[in-house]
């Protein structure tokens, strides 16, 4: 199982939001660091991955409209590779999925 925290007060870019995906995954250096990419990665990945989404609302402001985007797109990740894509939202420890 692999985790990955985003932590909205952490990230304030988009690269630094890729490389967070990018060395927990381990991804290989062509990996594209888009949200294209990312789906393509997450949608077809065949080992469990949780995220926990922290400050989410920090996570909109330092990323206008792409923190938005990448939200939309973790949801649609995890419905179509359920269940090796988790997503959980909370400043805390969270105990309940969202999707």
């Amino acid at each position: 199982m692999i985790s990955i925290m985003l932590d909205g007060d952490e990230i304030t870019d988009r690269e630094q939001l890729h490389k967070i995906f990018r060395d927990a995954l381990s991804l290989e250096d062509y990996y594209g660091c888009n949200l294209d990419a990312l789906y393509d990665v997450l949608s077809t990945y065949s080992e469990k991955v949780i995220i926990t989404v922290r400050n989410e609302e920090s996570l909109y402001s330092n990323l206008p409209f792409y923190g938005e985007r990448m939200m939309g797109m973790l949801k649609v990740a995890a419905e179509e590779n359920e269940p090796y894509i988790v997503i959980k939202i909370g400043d805390d420890e969270p105990e309940e999925e969202l999707w």
